[in-house]
């Protein structure tokens, strides 16, 4: 299984969200999850200074950003909303 980061657009009550999610991918490449949340950025230590901790999450940044540049905004598919009720 596959992932990546996409830019998910989500409908509630007329008004558009949108949040950059984990989408997973089949060996056919179809999605078929996603996170339910959407991803945060942080850098978690226990030594060390904030100057790693920014490099890493600046560099995690620039990683999802070259993939959602990449792919078109994923909407999930509604049975994919119905599930999680």
């Amino acid at each position: 299984m596959t992932w990546n980061y996409r830019l998910v657009k989500k409908s509630f009550k007329g008004c558009h969200c949108y949040e950059i999610h984990e989408v997973y991918y089949n060996k056919k490449g179809e999605p078929t999850m996603m996170t339910e949340d959407p991803i945060d950025f942080c850098y978690c230590e226990h030594e060390g200074d904030d100057k790693d901790a920014k490099k890493c999450i600046i560099s995690d940044m620039k990683r999802a950003l070259k993939t959602i540049k990449k792919y078109p905004i994923f909407v999930p598919p509604e049975k994919w909303e119905k599930d999680e009720d």
